[in-house]
C-alpha cells in the first residue's frame, strides 16, 4: 500500500501577521491582473467599462490605446471606460499648524493620478468640487457628477448593541477606526459591558 500524501500547509488568510503583505492601497495592478482584466473584456465583450477607482484604468486600456470620445458603441478591443473617481488623490493632504502634511503615506503626486485618469473616456466624481478639477485638467472629457444616490433611513434598533464598521483598507478609514477604538471604544464599553 503507497504512504499517504505529505501533508500541505495552507497559506494563512491575507492581512494575518505571517501571509505576504498586501499591495498597498492604489498600487497599481499586476501583469497578472492586467492580463486578467483584458481576458474577461475580450471574452464578454461589455458595452462600457466602470473602473471603481483611477489606479485600475491603465489594466483595462493600456496608455498607447488614445481614449474615444464616449459613446456606447464600444469599439473592437476597448469599450468605453468611465472611472469612478471617489477622491482627487492629489489634494489629499492634511493640514497641521497651518503647513500641509502627508500622514498617511498616501499621497498621489498631479502628474500620477492624471496619468492614471487619461486612459478614461468619461470621469464620474462624486461632489461637484471635484467634477470641476478634473474638468479644468480634462476639458475634453465627459466629466459626470453623481453624489450618494441613495437615501438614508433609519432602522429599527436591535435588541442587542451592535457595532460595525463598514471600510476598506485606505488609509483615513484605518486611521478613523484606530482613533475610534483608542478614544471611543474604550468608553462604550464601560457603558455597555458585554
Amino acid at each position: 500500500r503507497p504512504p499517504p500524501p505529505p501533508a500541505t500547509a495552507s497559506r494563512p488568510p491575507a492581512g494575518h501577521p505571517s501571509s505576504p503583505p498586501l499591495p498597498s492601497w492604489g498600487a497599481s495592478a499586476s501583469p497578472a491582473e492586467i492580463a486578467f482584466f483584458q481576458d474577461v473584456l475580450a471574452r464578454h465583450r461589455p458595452d462600457v467599462v466602470i473602473a471603481n477607482y483611477a489606479w485600475i484604468s491603465p489594466a483595462f486600456r493600456p496608455a498607447a490605446s488614445a481614449p474615444q470620445p464616449f459613446s456606447r458603441q464600444p469599439s473592437a478591443f476597448h469599450p468605453p471606460l468611465a472611472v469612478l473617481t471617489h477622491d482627487v488623490r492629489h489634494r489629499q493632504l492634511h493640514l497641521r499648524d497651518g503647513r500641509l502634511v502627508e500622514i498617511l503615506g498616501e499621497h498621489t503626486p498631479l502628474e500620477t493620478e492624471l496619468a492614471q485618469l487619461a486612459p478614461a473616456d468619461a470621469l464620474i466624481a462624486i461632489q461637484s468640487t471635484e467634477a470641476a478639477v478634473f474638468a479644468r485638467h480634462f476639458p475634453a472629457k465627459t466629466i459626470v457628477t453623481a453624489p450618494m444616490s441613495a437615501a438614508l433611513r433609519p432602522l429599527p434598533l436591535p435588541r442587542d448593541p451592535v457595532a460595525l464598521f463598514v471600510g476598506s483598507g485606505h488609509g483615513p478609514n484605518l486611521a478613523g477606526l484606530r482613533w475610534f477604538l483608542a478614544h471611543v471604544w474604550p468608553a462604550v464599553l464601560r457603558e455597555l459591558p458585554a
